[in-house]
């Protein structure tokens, strides 16, 4: 008997399609949360930048509450997903290249670091020697558009120069490499930078906030944590936010 008649192709394929994206959601649900300041952190505007939320992730983190990811989120856990699938395409093949600075047996690729002084983690997208010089890589993947405009403007990336800025800073490093790769056409265009203390002076400054806020509370109590940043738990920086419910909840 000829059963194909029966198969409704469209209505099978949205299904299907519908199975695919809650299976990528749950994938993504998956992945650990990360703790603590991590160096990234640092790098947003002053108007999403809050003390208050990394004091609380240093002396509550049983508090924190993770946004579970919903149906339409499968688009952009697959965005970042193919960014890190970038990443390591370019790390494998520095490691390839022999160019790779090994760290205590360990290869400096997306290698997390830890600065006890500042209390901060890090991970560098790779750590390169070349001409007898070490060098900070920072990886970043664009669209056609935004990649040609970086190449009219003929200069790298904002957020990629203040992080890799960073990184050499907590390195003690003097020369860093911004690598952007056009997603539609795997064109890459390289940016050799040196190192700038005074991109990075406001970055110290968050970090010691965050430390020097930190040790008070955890000497005098939460009556020394620093002032709320939003006014109410409906202002998007409290939206999305994982310590909102405590930080609302404290005077």
């Amino acid at each position: 008997m000829n059963t194909s008649l029966n198969f409704d192709t469209r209505a099978v394929s949205f299904l299907l399609e519908q199975k695919f994206q809650s299976m990528i959601v749950s994938r993504a649900s998956q992945k650990e949360a990360r703790t603590g300041l991590h160096a990234s952190s640092l790098l947003v505007p002053e108007s999403e930048w809050c003390t208050r939320r990394y004091t609380l992730d240093a002396v509550m983190p049983e508090r924190k509450e993770q946004a579970e990811l919903q149906s339409w989120d499968w688009k952009r856990a697959n965005i970042f997903e193919n960014g890190w699938k970038l990443h390591e395409r370019w790390q494998q093949t520095f490691l390839h290249s022999g160019c790779v600075v090994m760290n205590n047996g360990k290869p400096e690729l997306d290698l997390t670091h830890y600065d006890e002084e500042r209390q901060l983690y890090f991970s560098p997208d790779a750590i390169i020697a070349y001409g007898g010089e070490k060098y900070v890589v920072e990886i970043k993947g664009y669209n056609l558009d935004e990649y040609e405009r970086l190449l009219v403007a003929s200069k790298p990336p904002d957020l990629a120069y203040r992080q890799v800025q960073l990184y050499m800073h907590l390195l003690e490093l003097q020369r860093g490499v911004i690598l952007v790769e056009c997603k539609n056409s795997q064109r890459f265009k390289v940016w050799a930078v040196q190192y700038d203390r005074d991109v990075v002076q406001s970055y110290l400054d968050r970090m010691y906030s965050v430390k020097g806020n930190v040790g008070s509370v955890k000497e005098f109590g939460l009556s020394r944590i620093k002032l709320r940043v939003c006014k109410s738990r409906d202002v998007p920086l409290a939206r999305r936010c994982p310590y909102a419910k405590v930080c609302f909840e404290l005077e």
